[in-house]
């Protein structure tokens, strides 16, 4: 799935394209299912479709949306964390665990995970390259940092480019 995600790596679905996505090589793109060679699978329960070539699919219903950085004039509800109910899982029936119906089997699903915008998985090393790994990670310092008020740690870049000029 990593060429997928790539593929939708820098995209958006909006048209007008932010100048901080901008900075950051965004696109719009209109047909993400084609971008990412993903075929949509119609859900039982949610009106968005589920991605055929994943191994493991869930169904979810919005329970709640939780602005962060409230204490943060200028940036709060910049992000957002969700609280969602599963409604159903789908999955393949050969990564279930022999004997159970709903029990996935942890020795044969090895779940993609993105850790600082790289991609990895259960075993040592990258799975491949990430196209988002590409983008500088500073970019991304603005959508935190305040542009009215000072927090402790705002130093912190300021810090690291000092450490950095420091003739060893």
């Amino acid at each position: 799935m990593t060429d997928c995600v790539n593929a939708l790596a820098t995209t958006t679905g909006s048209e007008i394209v932010s100048p901080s996505k901008m900075d950051r090589g965004y696109r719009y793109v209109k047909d993400k299912w084609t971008c990412a060679g993903l075929t949509p699978q119609p859900s039982d329960f949610v009106r968005p479709h589920r991605i055929k070539e994943c191994p493991v699919q869930m169904e979810c219903e919005l329970v709640a949306s939780h602005d962060l950085m409230n204490n943060v004039p200028d940036r709060k509800g910049l992000t957002v964390a969700i609280e969602v109910r599963v409604m159903r899982i789908h999955a393949l029936d050969e990564l279930r665990m022999k004997g159970y119906a709903n029990r996935i089997d942890p020795d044969k699903w090895s779940p993609m995970i993105m850790s600082f915008q790289e991609l990895y998985g259960l075993r040592k090393g990258k799975l491949s390259k990430s196209v988002l790994g590409k983008v500088d990670e500073e970019k991304y310092r603005a959508l935190t940092k305040s542009d009215v008020i000072t927090q402790q740690g705002d130093e912190d870049q300021d810090i690291a480019k000092q450490r950095l000029e420091l003739p060893k």
